[in-house]
C-alpha cells in the first residue's frame, strides 16, 4: 500500500509540475501579445506561432512593419542566463538546478534567416529579437542588449521602435502579414 501511495504522490508533484508550467507559458504568450497591441497597426501587423514550411521551426510572434520584419521569440526561464551571441548554448540557473540551454538568439536568427528566404526579403530587414520575462536575470553579451536583440518583456516594445528607418512600403507590409496568416492557415 506504501509503495502506491508513494507513486501516487510522485504522479501528482509530476502532474502539477507539467501544469504549472503550461500555465506559465500561456500566461507569457498572453502577455506578450497584449503588449504588441500597443503597437500603431498603421505601420505594424502582428502574426502569431507562424510555423516555417519544411523545418519544425515556429516563431513565436512576427511583426512585418514599415522598419522591417521583427522576429521575436519569447522565452520564459524564471532564474539567471547567462550566455553570448557565439555560444552554442547557455547557462540557465534556477533555484535548484543548473543547465545548458540551446542559444536562443542563434535559434531566433536561424529562424529570421528562414523567414527572409520565405518572404523573399533582404535579411537585412528581419530583426532577430529573443525576450525573456521580467523575472529572468540576464547575464548574457551587453552587445545583444545594446543592439536590442535580447530583451525583457517590459522593453519588447521599446526594442522595436528602436528600429526608426522606414525601409518597407505598407503594401509590402500588407503583403507580407497576408502571407504569413495564410501560411499559418494551411499548418493548422
Amino acid at each position: 500500500m506504501s509503495e502506491l501511495y508513494i507513486f501516487l504522490v510522485l504522479g501528482l508533484i509530476v502532474g502539477a509540475s507539467a501544469l504549472y508550467t503550461k500555465l506559465r507559458k500561456r500566461v507569457s504568450a498572453s502577455y506578450i501579445e497584449r503588449t504588441l497591441e500597443q503597437l500603431d497597426d498603421t505601420a505594424y501587423q502582428t502574426v502569431l506561432a507562424v510555423k516555417l514550411p519544411g523545418t519544425e521551426m515556429t516563431i513565436d510572434h512576427v511583426i512585418p512593419s514599415i522598419y522591417g520584419v521583427f522576429v521575436i521569440n519569447r522565452e520564459n526561464w524564471p532564474g539567471t542566463v547567462k550566455g553570448s551571441a557565439t555560444d552554442q548554448e547557455w547557462i540557465f540557473a534556477g533555484k535548484k538546478q543548473e543547465k545548458a540551454i540551446t542559444n536562443p538568439f542563434q535559434v531566433t536568427e536561424q529562424s529570421a534567416k528562414e523567414l527572409a528566404v520565405l518572404l523573399s526579403i533582404n535579411a537585412k530587414y528581419i530583426h532577430p529579437i529573443v525576450t525573456f520575462t521580467n523575472s529572468t536575470k540576464l547575464a548574457v553579451d551587453d552587445s545583444l542588449m545594446a543592439k536590442q536583440h535580447v530583451c525583457y518583456y517590459d522593453t519588447l516594445i521599446d526594442a522595436i521602435k528602436a528600429r526608426k528607418t522606414p525601409c518597407l512600403s505598407k503594401a509590402k507590409v500588407k503583403a507580407f502579414a497576408e502571407q504569413l496568416k495564410t501560411l499559418n492557415s494551411k499548418a493548422s
